[in-house]
C-alpha cells in the first residue's frame, strides 16, 4: 500500500486506489501507537479536505487564561528561587522496594508552583543571556498563513496550490542581530527548549558590509525593502499598501497583505513548480521588523 503527495501535504495518505486512504503502520511499517493515532487524525482531514469540506475548528484543549506581564517576567528570571528541599528517606531506612522520595505537602507544592516562570508563554532566555545582547525579542501577534506550491498546468499557466495552514502562536519572536553576535554558544546553553538562537533564529544584519559577507540571513535595506540569502542565494521581498512582491531564482509571486496568500506566481528557469514557504518567511519577518499590525486568518484555497 502506497501513499502519495509530500510532507506537508493533505493529500499525502491518499492510496494509488481510489478513495483508500493509509496510515499507521499500514504506510510508515512498525512504528508507535502515537503515530497511528496522528495519522488517524491527519487520514481524517485528508478525507474532508478531498470531499470539499472544512475540516471541524473545535479544539478539546482546555482554556488558558494566564495573561504573563513580561516585564514582571524579566524581574523574576532575575531572581534565583531556590524549590523547596526533596522529602528523602534516611539511606539506612531504604531496605525495601519502597519509594524513598514522600510526595511533596501542600504548602510546598504551591510554593514550587510559584518559582514557574511561564517559559511555554514567554520565554525569552536567550535574550537576556546573551552578553551582547545580540537576540532580540520582537511582540508578535497570532499568525494564520497557507502552506502553498506555484505548479504550471498542462496549458502552461500557473496555479497556487494550497497545500495546509500553519500557525505561529507564541507571543514573542527572536531575531539574530548578526552584527552584534560572536556566535559564542552562550543562549544555547541556557536554552530550556534545547535550541541554539544564535543558530535557529532569524539572523538580521544591520550593516550591509556584514549581510555581503553572510551565506544566510536578512538586511532591511530600505523601509519596504527585505533582502535575504538562503544558502547563499538571494531573495527580494518588497511591501506595497496592499501586499508584498516576492522573488528569487525560481520564482516571482505577489502576496495579499492580509493572508500573505499568493495571488499570482510566475515560475522562472523552467521550472515545473516551487513552494513558497519562502516568500512567507519573509513577509512574516518584515512584520515583524516594521512593527505592522496583527495578520488576518488565512482561509485558504486556489488562485
Amino acid at each position: 500500500m502506497k501513499s502519495i503527495g509530500n510532507s506537508g501535504d493533505l493529500i499525502l495518505y491518499r492510496t494509488q486506489y481510489e478513495n483508500v486512504y493509509a496510515g499507521g503502520d499500514a504506510m510508515r511499517g512498525a512504528s508507535s501507537l502515537i503515530n497511528a493515532v496522528g495519522d488517524g487524525r491527519k487520514v481524517a482531514e485528508s478525507i474532508l479536505h478531498h470531499a470539499g469540506m472544512a475540516c471541524p475548528a473545535k479544539s478539546l484543549e482546555p482554556g488558558d487564561e494566564r495573561r504573563p506581564d513580561p516585564r514582571a517576567l524579566r524581574q523574576r528570571q532575575a531572581k534565583r528561587s531556590m524549590g523547596p528541599g526533596l522529602p528523602e528517606k534516611d539511606a539506612d531506612i531504604r531496605l525495601n522496594f519502597d519509594l524513598f522520595v514522600d510526595t511533596l505537602t501542600e504548602k510546598s507544592a504551591k510554593e514550587e508552583a510559584q518559582r514557574c516562570l511561564q517559559c511555554d508563554l514567554v520565554c525569552n532566555i536567550c535574550s537576556t543571556v546573551c552578553p551582547n545582547r545580540a537576540n532580540l525579542a520582537l511582540r508578535a501577534p497570532e499568525i494564520h498563513y497557507a502552506v502553498q506550491r506555484a505548479e504550471k498546468t498542462a496549458d502552461g499557466s500557473v496555479r497556487i496550490v494550497t497545500l495546509a495552514s500553519n500557525r505561529a502562536s507564541q507571543t514573542y519572536q527572536i531575531v539574530n542581530l548578526a552584527d552584534a553576535c560572536n556566535e559564542c554558544g552562550n543562549c544555547a546553553i541556557f536554552c530550556p527548549s534545547s535550541g541554539a538562537p544564535y543558530k535557529d533564529k532569524p539572523r538580521v544584519h544591520l550593516s550591509e558590509a556584514s549581510f555581503a559577507g553572510a551565506p544566510d540571513g536578512f538586511r532591511l535595506a530600505a523601509h519596504d525593502r527585505l533582502e535575504g540569502r538562503f544558502v547563499g542565494k538571494s531573495a527580494v521581498l518588497t511591501a506595497g499598501p496592499d501586499g508584498f512582491d516576492y522573488e528569487d531564482d525560481e520564482i516571482k509571486a505577489r502576496l495579499d497583505g492580509a493572508c500573505l496568500g499568493a495571488t499570482h506566481a510566475e515560475l522562472k528557469g523552467g521550472r515545473e513548480s516551487a513552494n513558497l514557504d519562502r516568500a512567507v518567511e519573509m513577509a512574516v519577518l518584515y512584520r515583524l521588523l516594521a512593527g505592522r499590525e496583527p495578520f488576518e486568518p488565512v482561509s485558504g484555497g486556489k488562485a
